[in-house]
């Protein structure tokens, strides 16, 4: 057949399909330069033929397929005895201004292995939902990438090494493990230069090499057509900023003067949040109170609606229905290059369900939908000098123990349970707050049973880590502590 023929089989090739080509065609003389050839041998390969292989595979194959020709390599070196470096080549160093927004799909996942349904890439095994499963993320590659500089850092590493995904090279990381394989997640990278970005797969404890291998090898990558700029999306260099510690370091004690705002239970008092009223979009709103007119303590989970209750919670629970003890590990973190985590105590404690009643009431004049709420429970404790986030670690380990791993949901954080949904997403949102109206919502949260006397309830939506905050100072704590 000859090549004209193919130009009336196939489509035009795509601009930078093109430029790929030529690239291989350069890569494939360069590896012919400087060979002489000798008489009776048979002789190499010509030019013209090298162009005709390249443009026949990739007219075959289409850009998809193409994809699989290695557009980079990748380059690790050690860091210290735990840790490693890493970075790219890659032809092009130019940094766009916006990067493609990427469709992921898996084009196979184990037997027994379920996608999450709130819109992540994560997928998990119903019996192991504690256990890590599969989680999948882009980062942006907005900084130079080279062997040079190395942008690609982590720690806790048992070994690594570099594979063949589908043509494209990905570094597959081991991670750090104690005798109950809790401590990391094991990774991989595979770069996407094309997209400007690099996929990361965490791995858990209950998913083998071969089956994350096997998902990453069936992963169906597509650009969805969409942008979105560099500066509004998670890059390299916030990652690298979030890990050096740049970011502002969280408040963990507050001042009699900041504390002032303690509630009672009974109290009602204004809950600042997003709402919407009939016709507008979700806007902030200072028209909702709160008040807190129950609260109780049992181990017993058969006042919760089990339609209601997430796995997580659901596993915290025998057969009975009643909460199973926490074993606490106390841990004693190393720096993840020269030194890896220790286990330095372990205990089991009983856990307890705590079980809120909020009565929730619009006093504004406008009817809204749509009302964001939370509950964040925080462990506070009373010191000389004013109040401090309570930390078991430090106040109840040993050995210079720095952080604890539970095997259930007992510590203080975001509420585990609650009734009343809405939303687009038919989570936390009560569907409709008329104008003088209430509405009674209940809130469930597994706490250590030696923990209750240092509990304070917070509706800052915001969620997040236990800290002190601008908004739970202003807003106030409730003390429900038992």
């Amino acid at each position: 057949m000859r090549l004209e023929d193919l130009k009336e089989q196939y489509p035009k090739v795509p601009e930078d399909i093109r430029v790929m080509v030529e690239d291989t065609v350069k890569q494939q003389l360069k590896k012919g330069a400087g060979k002489t050839e000798k008489r009776g041998k048979k002789r190499g390969v010509s030019l013209i033929r090298i162009i005709a292989a390249a443009l026949i595979a990739v007219m075959a194959l289409g850009a998809t397929g193409f994809a699989s020709v290695k557009l980079y390599q990748w380059h690790i070196e050690k860091s210290g005895d735990y840790g490693i470096r890493a970075g790219i080549t890659i032809d092009s160093k130019k940094i766009p201004e916006e990067i493609p927004v990427l469709s992921i799909k898996p084009g196979y996942l184990p037997e027994g292995m379920l996608a999450a349904q709130d819109g992540s890439f994560s997928y998990y095994y119903a019996k192991t939902p504690d256990e890590g499963g599969l989680s999948i993320s882009t980062v942006a590659m907005d900084a130079d990438f080279s062997p040079e500089r190395l942008p690609v850092s982590d720690k806790y590493v048992r070994s690594s090494e570099i594979l063949d995904i589908g043509g494209k090279e990905a570094i597959f990381i081991k991670t750090q493990t104690d005798e109950d394989g809790k401590l990391h997640m094991d990774k991989m990278y595979i770069a996407y230069p094309e997209y400007w970005q690099i996929l990361e797969i965490y791995i858990g404890q209950d998913v083998t090499k071969a089956q994350a291998v096997k998902v990453a090898e069936n992963l169906e990558i597509r650009d969805t057509g969409k942008k979105k700029p560099l500066l509004r999306v998670w890059t390299w260099s916030k990652a690298l900023a979030s890990r050096n510690g740049r970011y502002e370091k969280i408040k963990t004690t507050a001042s009699e003067k900041e504390m002032k705002n303690i509630h009672k239970i009974g109290e009602r008092f204004t809950v600042p949040t997003i709402a919407s009223a009939a016709e507008g979009e979700d806007l902030p709103v200072n028209s909702i109170q709160a008040k807190v007119t129950g609260v109780r303590i049992t181990e017993d989970a058969g006042l919760l609606n089990s339609k209601l209750m997430s796995k997580k919670l659901k596993a915290a629970l025998d057969e009975d229905g009643r909460l199973r003890n926490n074993q606490i590990d106390y841990i004693k973190s190393g720096n993840g290059t020269e030194s890896l985590d220790q286990t330095v105590g372990k205990e089991k404690v009983r856990q307890k369900l705590v079980y809120v009643t909020v009565e929730f009431t619009n006093t504004g004049k406008e009817d809204l939908k749509n009302v964001l709420y939370m509950g964040n429970f925080e462990g506070i404790v009373k010191t000389q000098t004013g109040y401090a986030i309570y930390d078991r670690a430090v106040w109840k380990g040993a050995d210079g123990a720095d952080r604890i791993i539970t095997s259930s949901l007992g510590m203080f954080g975001e509420m585990d349970y609650y009734d009343s949904h809405g939303g687009s997403r038919n989570n936390n949102y009560i569907k409709s707050l008329n104008a003088g109206e209430s509405v009674t919502v209940h809130m469930g949260k597994i706490i250590n049973a030696d923990e209750l006397d240092k509990m304070y309830l917070s509706f800052d939506t915001a969620g997040g880590a236990q800290e002190f905050t601008k908004s739970r100072l202003e807003m106030g704590y409730v003390d429900i502590r038992q």
